[in-house]
């Protein structure tokens, strides 16, 4: 692993980043003979020949019993020193170190045809043991020895796919594959890359269609019903015989098992959770997940973002190694609302929305990244962070694909020089590691404090949950900043909006114009009392208007200052302690009608019924 001549970075912290499979380099200066990855690295020059300290940061599990988890090896002239990690004061980005660039270097099984495969679920498989690798590319098939990186076997076709489709069996013995353009589900020995046997695709017609015509249409000869492979190969999502809703057939013997009713068009996408017992569909022109039980045909959860607007739905789906989370690509309206959004697929709720072009994606093991590509352009995301990883350097210029192996924590992609006649590559590499995710120990700095405050309002989860982490771990010192941050709701204010309540009922039409004016400012803010109030209101001018001005905050972002506010009571009930409780109570015991004493009044109740905290708190 090089080390870097060129100093830190602008903004402080490690200012490289570089990771390997194997063992690390330069093994002399390694004090922990056992460390599998150096991570970051800082050169120092400390004179005019360059010869500086070297400092390398640890941020990995795998050291050596004993050694700490982030250690500071610094080399100068021969001389080893190792001294505890002290971050800059002011760094203010957790996690740590706040990372700007990244290294991939992955090890590359060259595709040996030429030919891009544009199947995206199915694209890669990996055998279940995870010893073996296949893919394909127009008319041919391959599988791999990952461990040698040797071919064990290629498979030909009759035709060219405009895309392959693949997977194992649960023996590793079969491959079973369908094309785009092919009628038939092929069953190939692995050992001798021969078909052993096909069966006609179900719903497929009985004769090839004609090619589609028209401007940029796809020349598929066979109107193919495939979705998706289950785990194992054992089931096929395939579309009935409409065309429209979803079937799960026995892929050897074509039997019908399950029935999805459900209507998600050619536009939706479809996936299996990894043990294969849920399956997940998007409908064509709404944001709209189904999850269903893939066993038994039942609709687990739906998760729905109902839009007057044209949209493109969810165009590609996939589910987390470990299930629990289900990530989604929408093309949007076309006004620059795409977006890659993660939902829990037990909780049902939407945990981050990244406005990002994606192809392609999978999540990290530990939930700490999202790993795609789109049009060639591979992305790391920092879900902890919140933060796309701006420079990541590759060892090809376009990637395509991205899938992972069986125990999550490795990754192959597709990569090429961008045109289909160039040679192809699947590449093999461990997801590279970000940074320290550990609450940090010693007093959090006014940048801390900063940022983590900051963190606490993102409409990220992920990035929600691991503020609330630190700030457990930081109680008092977190206590004390919502004090500073969030204030009782004052009783003039409340006044204030009751006048304004008052006025709209005025005899003169523009003074009760300006109060409704006045009032929708004061809306977000003082929202249970309007909300009491139009229960409370006769029919009229009041309950007219008041309503009027509800529903015109329905749709639109809570203001920074009130939505600051709210995530500090949340803050305040996940820690639980006696300085949040009496924290809580004089929040509480601010301004009726306010949404900080309504917010207040509830966290109460629920810490003193011992039902536990809201879903900013870790699980």
């Amino acid at each position: 692993m090089p080390f870097r001549e060129d100093g830190p970075q602008e903004g402080g912290g490690c200012s490289s980043v570089a990771w390997e499979m194997g063992i690390a380099t330069d093994q002399a200066a390694n004090p922990f003979p056992l460390v599998r990855r150096l991570v970051c690295v800082e050169y120092r020059k400390s004179n005019a020949e360059n010869r500086g300290p070297v400092a390398v940061c640890l941020h990995s599990p795998n050291v050596a019993e004993g050694c700490p988890m982030n250690a500071l090896i610094l080399r100068s002239l021969g001389a080893l020193v190792i001294a505890a990690v002290v971050a800059p004061a002011a760094l203010g980005q957790w996690p740590r170190p706040p990372r700007k660039d990244l290294a991939i270097e992955g090890r590359a099984l060259p595709i040996p045809f030429k030919g891009h495969n544009y199947a995206y679920c199915n694209m890669i498989a990996f055998s279940k043991d995870g010893t073996l690798l296949a893919t394909g590319a127009e008319s041919n098939l391959v599988v791999w020895d990952i461990e040698t990186g040797k071919i064990v076997s290629r498979m030909q076709m009759g035709e060219k796919q405009y895309a392959v489709n693949v997977a194992f069996t649960d023996d590793g013995k079969t491959l079973v594959s369908n094309g785009q353009g092919d009628p038939m589900i092929r069953f190939w020995d692995v050992k001798s890359g021969k078909q052993k046997s096909e069966r006609p695709h179900a719903n497929a017609p009985k004769e090839p269609l004609p090619p589609l015509t028209g401007k940029g249409a796809d020349e598929r000869r066979y109107r193919n019903p495939f979705l998706a492979f289950g785990p194992g190969a054992r089931l096929t999502a395939v579309l009935d015989a409409t065309f429209s809703r979803v079937e799960m057939v026995d892929t050897a013997t074509g039997a019908v098992k399950q029935k999805l009713n459900t209507y998600s068009g050619w536009r939706g996408d479809w996936a299996f959770s990894p043990d294969g017992k849920r399956f997940a569909t998007s409908a064509q022109t709404q944001l709209i997940l189904h999850i269903w039980n893939a066993e038994t045909g039942d609709l687990i959860r739906t998760m729905s973002e109902p839009s007057k607007k044209s949209h493109s739905g969810f165009t590609y789906l996939r589910f987390s190694h470990d299930g629990k989370f289900v990530f989604a690509y929408a093309d949007g309206t076309g006004q620059n609302d795409h977006c890659l959004a993660v939902w829990g697929v037990d909780d049902g709720l939407e945990y981050c929305r990244i406005p990002i072009w994606c192809s392609v994606a999978e999540m990290s093991p530990d939930g700490r990244m999202l790993v795609g590509a789109s049009g060639g352009r591979f992305f790391v995301f920092d879900l902890l962070a919140d933060r796309v990883i701006e420079n990541v350097k590759l060892p090809a210029p376009y990637f395509y694909h991205v899938q992972r192996s069986p125990d999550g924590k490795s990754m192959a992609f597709l990569g090429g020089a961008g045109t289909v006649n160039d040679p192809y590559a699947i590449y093999l590499a461990p997801y590279p590691l970000l940074g320290d995710d550990a609450p940090p120990e010693g007093k959090l700095s006014a940048a801390d404090l900063a940022d983590l405050w900051k963190g606490a309002s993102s409409a990220n989860l992920f990035r929600r949950r691991y503020v609330t982490k630190v700030f457990q771990a930081h109680a008092e010192q977190a206590v004390a900043l919502v004090a500073e941050k969030v204030k009782p709701a004052a009783a003039a204010a409340r006044l204030r909006v009751l006048e304004f309540v008052k006025g709209l009922d005025d005899d003169d039409f523009e003074r009760r114009d300006a109060a409704m004016k006045e009032l929708r400012g004061e809306a977000f803010r003082f929202e249970p009392l309007l909300r009491d109030t139009v229960k409370l209101s006769s029919a009229g001018e009041i309950r007219n208007r008041v309503t009027f001005v509800l529903n015109g905050i329905k749709d639109q972002p809570t203001p920074a200052g009130v939505l600051s506010d709210v995530r500090g009571v949340e803050l305040l009930e996940a820690l639980a302690t006696a300085g949040a409780r009496k924290l809580l109570e004089s929040l509480a015991s601010g301004a009726a009608g306010a949404r900080t004493t309504r917010e207040a009044e509830a966290a109460l109740k629920r810490l003193e019924s011992g039902r536990g905290a809201n879903n900013s708190v870790p699980k």
